[in-house]
């Protein structure tokens, strides 16, 4: 129903409804094992709309993965569970263009991370485990916070409370998905793909100023 251009918003709204009514994976398993498949679905309609650059319906569909992320978290990366394939299109959602709607999945990032923390002092050696499925996507996403923390061109002529609002949201949003990076890299892992990222970034501009001239 949600491919009916009429039907979209309502169906954004049950499914995000339904997804937070049914918040407890061991309580509502049966409810889960059928519903996650059908939100696993939306990673092809998520890449075409940011390949047409469809904000309305990355929105739509972001709306629903973090609402599932938020309820789901124990699936998804904790002890109930791990579905690599979620935290795939989480981070499609995540890297979508928009910035404002790449960032309603952060808060599904964020009960991600508390899960896995929870699982590592519980359970370290399943935790472990966890770990050596989320790290690629985890290393992905460093990439994904470094380019959304970048200023956009033109940054500095934009209205004051624009350039404050995104600066408020780079500070502490973005810091903590970096520090649920950590969480799974390590911190020396999430510092050496920054340093890494920095660097590549000053030899780009290096070579672009050596041109200029």
């Amino acid at each position: 129903a949600m491919a009916i251009p009429a039907l979209f918003d309502a169906c954004v709204d049950l499914a995000e409804q339904v997804v937070k009514t049914y918040d407890e994976p061991a309580r509502d398993h049966e409810v889960v094992a059928v519903a996650m498949p059908l939100v696993l679905g939306l990673a092809a309609p998520m890449a075409e709309a940011a390949e047409n650059e469809d904000d309305e319906t990355a929105r739509g569909i972001v709306r629903v993965v973090s609402a599932a992320g938020e309820s789901w978290a124990s699936v998804v990366a904790g002890a109930d569970g791990a579905e690599p394939a979620f935290v795939e299109l989480l981070l499609a959602c995540t890297s979508y263009a928009d910035v404002d709607v790449a960032w309603m999945a952060f808060r599904a990032w964020w009960t991600v991370g508390d899960e896995f923390r929870e699982l590592r002092s519980n359970n370290p050696a399943l935790a472990e485990e966890r770990c050596a499925m989320l790290a690629p996507y985890y290393t992905e996403l460093v990439a994904v916070m470094l380019r959304t923390a970048t200023f956009a061109r033109g940054f500095s002529a934009a209205p004051a409370d624009v350039q404050e609002d995104f600066c408020r949201k780079l500070r502490y949003d973005v810091a903590d998905v970096l520090l649920d990076c950590c969480a799974v890299l390590t911190v020396d892992g999430v510092l050496a793909l920054v340093r890494g990222a920095l660097d590549a970034h000053a030899a780009a501009l290096m070579e672009a100023l050596s041109v200029d001239d």
